[in-house]
């Protein structure tokens, strides 16, 4: 993946950027926003979207199980996302804790 700080003035390769075949992805509403995926006979996971010294692979953590599917945020409670996964199950993760329900 490559990217730009500067409109595309001058780009830059990631090096930590784990790539997957992800199936799904979804943000949240925080500032700065995390990032959810659903990975293809995995899980779900979540990370950051700006990390002050970059986003290395330590970032991402998986919040749900299962073959990972779609995620969003709860609209009553950010702290809270709901994560599906293979055949229609879903689940309401805290984001802080990662205790499923």
């Amino acid at each position: 993946m490559w990217y730009s700080y500067n409109s595309g003035s001058k780009w830059w390769k990631g090096k930590t950027f784990p790539s997957p075949s992800s199936t799904t992805s979804g943000i949240d509403d925080q500032d700065p926003y995390h990032v959810y995926g659903g990975l293809q006979e995995q899980q779900l996971l979540g990370g950051d979207s700006q990390y002050p010294v970059g986003i290395t692979n330590s970032r991402w953590e998986n919040v749900f199980n299962g073959d990972g599917f779609f995620t969003f945020q709860d609209p009553s409670d950010p702290i809270d996302i709901y994560a599906e996964y293979q055949g229609g199950y879903i689940g309401r993760v805290n984001r802080h804790t990662l205790e499923a329900r």
